[in-house]
């Protein structure tokens, strides 16, 4: 395919999907279905292994902008709390992307673990860490009720202080990170077709990511809230008591309702 119809194609899904695995090329693609189901079989042996470990795994990055090749890095973020054992998570995720024969390198500059949670001060580091939220909300290509029940506990604080709240930031920040900006993106793509900047931003532009930043941003906190307290009833709390955050949003309930 010639490079801007290559564009123009990726331009079409770009208005249709939140994210696009495609990549350059079929073996682009094929390779990211591959080290997508490497990652979801990892969590579920996290969760089996090392409970309340791992609340979930994120993908952010070209991988699921469209336009990652075979070398590509993985963008992954692991959202944990702060007092487990890195290693072991780590080993688990390797293994398993080893054992599904791909060699794909993690991304340093990512961090894979870019926040973690504090649990006895959840509260506390929602209100003073903002950067916190974005690791709680993104492209899941793994999670478990501990992530729902994490989700809440952060809509209960910004529901609870309103206009003390920023939510655009949080929004902002999930537009760059999962659904891309002109900035980062025109740059890398022309690199990797070959051709000017100019040409791709023809395609790509401005207009078409305002297009896709009001179909797939974040939607406001409370139709968020909303989803998750559906997943949560179908739950139900006698399921979700084995979980680590089933206590600490009860805890972030109670110290709101005190006036924290």
């Amino acid at each position: 395919m010639e490079p801007i119809q290559w564009l123009e194609s990726l331009k079409g899904k770009y208005l249709a999907q939140e994210a696009v695995f495609d990549g350059m090329d079929d073996r682009a693609r094929d390779q990211n279905l591959r080290l997508f189901e490497a990652l979801k079989r990892a969590g579920e042996r996290i969760d089996q292994e090392l409970p309340n470990n791992v609340y979930g795994l994120f993908i952010k990055g070209s991988r699921i902008k469209g336009y990652h090749s075979l070398e590509s890095d993985l963008d992954l973020i692991v959202v944990s709390p702060a007092d487990v054992s890195r290693g072991n998570i780590y080993d688990i995720l390797y293994s398993s992307i080893q054992e599904s024969g791909l060699s794909v390198p993690f991304d340093g500059g990512a961090e894979l673990w870019e926040h973690q949670i504090e649990k006895d001060e959840f509260l506390y580091q929602v209100d003073h860490e903002p950067g916190f939220l974005n690791c709680m909300f993104g492209y899941e290509i793994y999670s478990n009720p501990n992530l729902v029940l994490a989700r809440l506990a952060v809509l209960e604080v910004v529901k609870a202080w309103g206009g003390r709240f920023d939510w655009d930031y949080v929004q902002k920040a999930f537009n760059d990170d999962y659904l891309g900006t002109p900035e980062n993106d025109i740059p890398k793509i022309a690199g990797r077709l070959g051709i000017g900047r100019t040409d791709v931003s023809r395609v790509l532009t401005r207009d078409v990511y305002r297009q896709r930043f009001q179909k797939f941003s974040l939607p406001e906190p409370e139709e968020v809230r909303n989803g998750l307290m559906e997943e949560y009833r179908k739950t139900g709390d006698k399921s979700l008591r084995e979980y680590d955050m089933f206590e600490v949003l009860q805890d972030v309930r109670r110290e709101l309702d005190e006036g924290f």
